[in-house]
């Protein structure tokens, strides 16, 4: 009888405790938090574009260099290179135009380039997102809830979703409750480079300050949530914050 009593005090007191905990927490805050543990949003607004060179590994091995360049929602161009040098693919979008190159190097491999129609340069744009569609959370076509807080992994987390009211899209983003950075993020998600990443599981670890801002070096996508079934890992050997680079390398 004792422990039953004891069972239905403590269940009392977690429900309590998570009640009065969403109401002190809100979702603005915790994203507040993010932009304030990476830099914060008065040195974000000094990055105009960005260059990143990083390998791109799938679960099987097979190994691409890929260099990138960003010009938040106005340009992206992603260039990647297999290991080997077999294949060099190219895509590139600025503003409603963009293009798309794919140039094998073995004998006879047939080198094939493509106009991208407006509507799929619209979407490629959302890659260019320096903080995954965070940008958004202050936008009247989002809205934010905060889920709850989780424990995973030997760590505390918050949870926030946003979703689009114009598609009805839904993402979920974890964010360490003690460091304040982004660690996870699942649903409807656009990850830098990432053609499609559609109800995909995303991690982000190893951030590392580049100048004002903290980047995440190693980003990974959970291979069941993926083309081909399989595990894709970045690993971000360098990040160049306003690199010289003339807007011409988005023409084809």
């Amino acid at each position: 009888m004792k422990y039953q009593a004891k069972l239905c005090i403590s269940v009392f007191l977690w429900v309590f405790y998570t009640q009065s905990l969403a109401q002190a927490i809100t979702p603005q805050t915790i994203i507040e938090q993010y932009f304030d543990a990476i830099g914060g949003k008065q040195h974000w607004e000094l990055l105009h574009h960005l260059k990143i060179i990083r390998t791109h590994r799938f679960s099987d091995t097979t190994l691409f260099v890929n260099t990138i360049y960003l010009i938040p929602q106005i340009g992206l161009r992603h260039e990647s290179i297999l290991e080997n040098g077999s294949n060099h693919f190219v895509y590139a979008v600025h503003q409603n135009k963009g293009w798309n190159l794919n140039a094998p190097s073995a004998v006879g491999g047939k080198i094939t380039t493509y106009n991208i129609d407006p509507e799929e340069c619209q979407f490629l744009l959302k890659q260019s997102l320096l903080h995954y569609g965070l940008e958004n959370y202050q936008s009247a076509d989002y809205t934010l809830e905060f889920t709850g807080e989780v424990f995973a992994d030997n760590a505390f987390f918050y949870q926030v979703k946003m979703t689009s009211k114009l598609d009805k899209s839904k993402v979920v983003y974890w964010f360490d409750k003690q460091t304040h950075l982004l660690a996870q993020m699942w649903g409807d998600v656009s990850v830098l480079g990432m053609r499609q990443a559609y109800n995909s599981k995303v991690y982000f670890s190893d951030y590392r300050k580049v100048q004002h801002w903290l980047f995440p070096f190693k980003i990974s996508i959970a291979a069941k949530e993926i083309m081909f079934g399989q595990a894709r890992f970045f690993e971000v050997e360098k990040v160049i914050p306003n690199a010289d680079f003339q807007e011409s390398i988005f023409d084809k």
